[in-house]
């Protein structure tokens, strides 16, 4: 009687046994699509991360060279700015003439010009008192002179007429006028100091155009 129950213990030991396999492997099938699908989702996630990572470097490098392009335009055109703004400046003058006033006379006693040229006067008063640089022509000079220097006030220096270019220099002062003459070779046809006894003293030189 012993053996008949030992041998369906026996049997059922090894079904539990059995089955106890069975589920361990079920167990284990269910776990592994989970762990191929947490691997996926990881690989996913870091090529999504990498992804975007090549995009922001790929961006940033766009941004980098755009700023660098931006900036390379604008120094050129700086620089090509600059570069009219002192072609214009050396424009402004056919040439330049260089005249020092003393007592009581010019550096010159005629200034060669022709109609139309533009001429950039460098003056300078090397004298011990005040003298000015006057583009004028004979007949105003005549009425200034005649009406005893009207445009002058008690200072001296200071001028009402409109149509004469006169530059007014202390002693030891420089200054520079530029002047368009025009086609009228009659309208300025004398350089003159007409400050009270300068003129008549000497102060004068001729204004000489020339031959067409």
């Amino acid at each position: 009687m012993k053996i008949r129950i030992l041998v369906p213990v026996f049997i059922l030991a090894f079904i539990a046994s059995a089955c106890g396999a069975s589920a361990s492997t079920d167990d284990a099938a269910a776990a592994a699509p989970a762990a191929v699908a947490e691997a996926t989702h990881d690989e996913e996630a870091t090529h999504d991360e990498e992804a975007t990572h090549d995009e922001e470097a790929t961006h940033d490098e766009e941004a980098t060279h755009d700023e660098e392009a931006t900036h390379d335009e604008e120094s050129t055109h700086d620089e090509e700015s600059t570069h009219d703004e002192e072609a214009v400046a050396a424009g402004d003058a056919d040439r330049v003439v260089e005249v020092s006033m003393t007592e009581l006379e010019f550096s010159a006693l005629e200034f060669p010009v022709s109609a139309g040229e533009t001429i950039r006067f460098e003056v300078i008063n090397e004298g011990l008192i005040e003298h000015e640089f006057r583009l004028s022509n004979t007949h105003r000079i005549e009425e200034h002179i005649a009406a005893g220097h009207a445009d002058h006030n008690e200072e001296g220096g200071s001028h009402h007429e409109d149509i004469d270019i006169i530059l007014l220099l202390q002693p030891g002062e420089t200054g520079e006028v530029t002047f368009t003459f025009p086609e009228d070779t009659t309208l300025f046809n004398e350089v003159a100091c007409l400050l009270p006894g300068h003129y008549e003293a000497g102060m004068k030189a001729s204004i000489v155009y020339a031959s067409a």
